[in-house]
């Protein structure tokens, strides 16, 4: 994204691991929109340096409502399933409003964006698929991201869509 964004491209980056602080990538680029992805990202003061431009999070906040705290992956609860994979969806719904946001309000000729939680989930969860098939918190959450992953393309229609996975 930097190499497209200095031929004076658009570009949104959006919880891309490993791109905190969001500045260290961007700085002095006003068509590079980057919102930090959480590896690497530390605990205390975190949200100081999330975000590039500096005001993106609060753009972000006044838009949508969503806040830094509400943009972090769902946290792990093996003794917790249940919990986690509910976690999981509302996070994923918070980060396709937030996706659909920057692509509508920022018009990207490149948009990387990262769901994290997919790969915890199937982690976490492969024992109970294992034991149950149809274990349908596994499965909403996947319809969820796959009616999420059809909005985004719509949004995109023209342009290039890779999804990529592990």
């Amino acid at each position: 994204w930097q190499l497209l964004a200095n031929q004076g491209r658009q570009c949104v980056v959006a919880h891309y691991p490993l791109s905190w602080p969001a500045n260290a990538s961007a700085a002095g680029q006003d068509n590079l929109f980057v919102v930090s992805g959480w590896i690497g990202t530390p605990d205390a003061g975190g949200e100081q340096n999330a975000f590039y431009p500096p005001n993106l999070g609060d753009e972000i906040e006044r838009q949508t409502g969503l806040a830094w705290e509400a943009l972090n992956p769902a946290q792990s609860r093996q003794h917790d399933f249940a919990h986690y994979i509910r976690e999981a969806e509302s996070h994923q719904r918070r980060k396709c409003r937030l996706f659909t946001f920057l692509i509508k309000h920022y018009a990207p000729d490149f948009f990387a964006g990262v769901f994290f939680d997919t790969d915890r989930v199937l982690h976490l969860g492969m024992d109970r698929l294992e034991t149950n098939p149809d274990d349908s918190s596994i499965l909403s959450y996947f319809k969820h991201l796959d009616t999420c992953l059809g909005e985004l393309v719509e949004l995109l229609d023209g342009y290039a869509v890779f999804v990529i996975s592990d």
